[in-house]
Formats: structure tokens, C-alpha cells, sequence
């Protein structure tokens, strides 16, 4: 470990140049594999190493894909769906599907394509002649009476389920709630990337119809799935993530000056150190997701497509790759300040904090590299590109940023403009005595301290033992995305998913 520390400080120092073409080269190289990154679907990504997965992948990859379905939840304002604007309303959505660009996807049904708990209706308007536009409440409710009347039990318990478990009488008068389904058939589907896309067209000409008080909410897993939101969010995260650390390196860069006149050099020497660290974030993020995709079924195939976890971890390495940067620069101005030059500084405080930041990258990577016995894909694929994460962030504020600090205070080495008198303050400042203030309550009080440690220990291990771990769908979308309100309702409130199926796959000497 020792021998690789010096050889970090030798390169920094002796080959500022050749370090920071070689960083920017390697940044330039995995960035060109960012584009060809792919988010892999949330079913794939964290269902387990079972066997009933395995029979899902065979299933789906031997046979034709079986029919699916689309569920599409009817609301009104008024609590009741058996009405005249909830008919309209669905006999409008119908029209549009049947002539969305997912028409040719529609499966042929003995009921239809598209079913809902108004269909006795619509069918007795069709056959009498009744026009749809002037019917009231009164009629829709005797239209449905009249064609449940000709129905066979099988017919009526299969529409049944269109309605809440609590009151799934469809020849009832009113009901607060009520589905559609749309029948597709996925065989000529290329990919589930293109059956997200045929599920995302019907939502578009369902959603894009409104008539008063009715509302219609689509529904599915792969809308679930393909719902943008979540990575919007974790884009919106990332950049909040940015602003803080920004704010936060501001205050811990910032250079007291000697006074007003020195206010512009103080500010552009903090500045700099903020925006140096921000880059080596930026280029370790970008060595992270083109390794990703190295490391992806496109080339070495060890990890599988991104997944939603993976989405996160640009936040993850703002968070533990800035440490280093702060380490690296705390430690090269001291260097500075105490007199010695900025090569030997720089290499001073490569072979000083560089050891304790190899250690910490080892011990982090290691945490995150124990999920390679994880049996869920997105977990595994997580910690390994965590470790990776880190080891780039690492070697890239032990040689890059220090390399291109060299060569910027160099420069005003040799002019003499460098501030040494104010980086030598650096270790007086607020930050370092509030941080050895704290240490007065253990030093005068350690059997409070020790006992505040295990009782606060105490309630995290009781914690441990007691919790509970589930799996939801729902919980790789954000709390305010509209989709999520059919989710729950037809969760809550309906027999089950209308339209699925679920195969056996029989295998042997049959």
C-alpha cells in the first residue's frame, strides 16, 4: 500500500501534466458508454434468484406471450358510476383505444377487447337503437337490468369483478367506483421496452378523454414500471444534492482574507477549490455508469441492465466522494502553510492522506461488495457498482484533482501571489475548534458518554431485531404520482387483477 501512495506522489509531482490528459482521457472514454446505459424493468431488476422467476424468463422466452390487460379505474365526483356520464365517458375512452396507435395490439376476446361493468348496457342501447347522447341516469340503470337479464351466471360473475368487492352487484343502482379492461395481445411485441410503449399509448387516449365529473385512471404494471417520475425525482435529488455540497465546500474552503482588498482573491481561490471538487465528483460519476455498462450484459455481462437502485448512486458518490476531496485539500494547504512548496506539498499530502483515504476506499468497497452473495439482481449490481463508485471517486482525488491544483498554484508559486499567511490559518478556524470542543464531554464525562452510546446502541439493535422487510411495486414510485391512486384502489377495494393468468411450465418426458 505503501509503495502505491508513493507512486501517486510521484506522478502527481513530477507529471502534473500526463496525470490530469490521462484523467481527462478516461473520463472522456467511459463518458462515450453513457448513452448505451439502459434501465433494466423493476420485475427484472429485484426479483430473486428463484425458481419460479426462472419459469417466468423460460415462459416468456419459449412460448408467446399470453394475453394482458389494462385496467382502467372509473371515478366520479358525484360517488356513483352507474350514470349516463360515466356510459358517455366509457363508451368515449373505448372509441379512442380502438383507434389509438394500439389498436393492432388489442386481443380478440369472446366478450370484446375492451369489457367494462356497463357493458350489458352499452349492448342493450346497441340493440334497441338507444342513442347514447341522450340517455339519463334512469335509462343506463334499466338498460343494465334489461341485458343482465339475458346473461348466463357464467357471463355476469365474469363482469362481476368489475366492481368493488363491497358491492360488486351489477345490477345494483349505484357503485362508487368501477373498471374497464383492455385486452392485448402482446405476441408480436418485440420487447418489454415496446410493450411499455403500447400500454403508455392506450393510457394516453384513455387519460386524454375528461366529461364532466367522470375521471378515468389507467392502470398496469408495466405503467407502473415505465413511469418516468421516479428517475425525474432522483434527477431533481442529484441536483439539490449539488447545491448543498457546493454551499457546504464553499464554507469549508473558504479563504479569510487579509481584508476588503483581499475579498476577490479569497473568493476566487475558494471557488476554484469548490468547482475542482465538483469535477472530480462529475468525472468519477461518469467512470461509475460507463463501467456500468462495461460491466453490463452488452459487453462482460457480470452485472445486469441499471435498475432504479442504480439510478440513485450518482447521489451516493456526491456524498462519499467529496470526503476525499476535503481530506486531500485540508491537508495540501496546511502543507502550504507550514512553508513547504506546492510540489512538495502536494506530494506531502499524497503520501500522508493518502493512506488513511486506500483504507477507507477498501473498507467502504468491501461493505458494498458483501451484496455479491445477494440473491437479488438490483442488490448485487448495486454494491458492486458502489465499490466502483468509490475506488474511481478515489483515484481520481488522489491524482487528478491534486495534479490540476499543482499546476493552478504553480503558476502563482512562481509569481508570488500564493497566499500562504492565509492558508496557514487554516487550522484555527471555527470548523476545527467546534470539532475539538466536542471532545470536552468525553474527556470530563466519559461514563455519560458511555452510557448515552449503549442505551442509543440498545434501541437500534432492538430495532433491528423487529424489522420488518416486504416488497411493493409501489414503492419505486414517488408518493404523488397519479398512477399510484388506481394502484391502491384497485388494491384495496377489487377481487383481484382482471385479465391476468398465470402459467405452469410443464417440463420432462410428457
Amino acid at each position: 500500500m505503501a509503495a502505491l501512495i508513493r507512486f501517486f506522489s510521484t506522478i502527481i509531482t513530477r507529471t502534473p501534466i500526463m496525470v490530469v490528459a490521462i484523467g481527462l482521457a478516461l473520463t472522456a472514454t467511459f463518458a462515450a458508454f453513457i448513452p448505451q446505459d439502459e434501465i433494466a424493468p423493476t420485475i427484472e431488476s429485484f426479483a430473486p434468484d428463484a425458481p419460479e422467476y426462472d419459469a417466468l424468463i423460460e415462459t416468456r422466452d419459449r412460448f408467446a406471450a399470453t394475453s394482458r390487460s389494462l385496467q382502467v379505474l372509473v371515478e366520479s365526483e358525484t360517488g356513483n358510476v352507474i350514470s349516463a356520464d360515466a356510459l358517455r365517458a366509457v363508451v368515449a375512452a373505448e372509441q379512442r383505444v380502438l383507434t389509438s396507435s394500439a389498436a393492432p395490439y388489442l386481443a380478440d376476446q369472446p366478450d370484446g377487447p375492451i369489457i367494462s361493468y356497463l357493458t350489458p348496457a352499452i349492448r342493450a342501447m346497441d340493440f334497441l337503437g338507444t342513442p347514447i347522447e341522450t340517455v339519463d341516469d334512469e335509462t343506463v340503470l334499466q338498460m343494465q337490468q334489461l341485458a343482465l337479464s339475458q346473461m348466463t351466471p357464467d357471463e355476469i360473475n365474469r363482469l362481476t369483478t368489475l366492481l368493488p368487492a363491497s358491492n360488486n352487484d351489477l345490477a345494483g343502482s349505484s357503485a362508487s367506483s368501477a373498471l374497464m379492461v383492455v385486452f392485448l395481445d402482446t405476441s408480436g411485441v418485440a420487447s418489454y421496452e415496446d410493450l411499455e410503449e403500447v400500454h403508455r399509448s392506450v393510457s394516453g387516449a384513455v387519460a386524454d378523454f375528461a366529461d364532466g365529473p367522470v375521471t378515468l385512471k389507467p392502470f398496469s404494471f408495466e405503467l407502473l414500471f415505465s413511469d418516468t417520475t421516479f428517475r425525474d425525482e432522483v434527477q431533481g435529488l442529484f441536483l439539490l444534492a449539488a447545491v448543498v455540497i457546493m454551499g457546504i465546500l464553499a464554507v469549508v474552503f473558504w479563504v479569510r482574507p487579509a481584508g476588503w482588498s483581499g475579498v476577490a482573491g479569497a473568493a476566487r481561490r475558494t471557488a476554484a477549490d469548490v468547482l475542482l471538487a465538483l469535477l472530480g465528483i462529475g468525472m468519477a460519476i461518469a467512470w461509475t455508469i460507463g463501467a456500468g455498462v462495461l460491466l453490463g450484459p452488452r459487453y462482460l455481462g457480470l452485472i445486469g441492465r441499471s435498475s432504479e437502485l442504480l439510478q440513485a448512486l450518482p447521489i451516493l458518490l456526491i456524498g462519499l466522494g467529496v470526503d476525499y476531496s476535503v481530506h486531500m485539500t485540508a491537508r495540501y494547504r496546511t502543507e502550504v502553510g507550514a512553508g513547504k512548496s506546492v510540489r512538495g506539498a502536494a506530494g506531502r499530502a499524497a503520501t500522508t492522506v493518502g493512506v488513511a483515504l486506500v483504507l477507507a476506499t477498501v473498507t467502504t468497497s468491501i461493505g458494498f461488495l458483501t451484496n455479491v452473495v445477494n440473491p437479488v439482481p438490483a442488490l448485487k449490481d448495486f454494491g458492486i457498482m458502489a465499490a466502483v463508485g468509490i475506488t474511481s471517486a478515489f483515484l481520481i482525488m488522489l491524482t487528478f484533482v491534486p495534479a490540476v491544483r499543482l499546476l493552478l498554484d504553480r503558476r502563482a508559486e512562481r509569481k508570488g501571489r500564493l497566499p500562504i499567511e492565509r492558508l496557514a490559518v487554516q487550522e484555527r478556524r471555527w470548523i476545527t475548534r467546534g470539532s475539538a470542543a466536542t471532545a470536552v464531554l468525553a474527556e470530563k464525562h466519559p461514563i455519560v458518554v458511555l452510557a448515552t452510546t449503549a442505551v442509543l446502541a440498545g434501541a437500534g439493535i432492538f430495532g433491528l431485531l423487529n424489522l420488518e422487510t416486504e416488497f411493493s411495486s409501489a414503492a419505486f414510485v414517488p408518493d404523488d404520482a397519479p398512477i399510484l391512486d388506481a394502484y391502491s384502489t384497485i388494491g384495496e377495494q377489487y377481487v383481484s387483477g382482471f385479465g391476468e393468468v398465470t402459467a405452469v411450465l410443464i417440463e420432462g418426458d410428457i
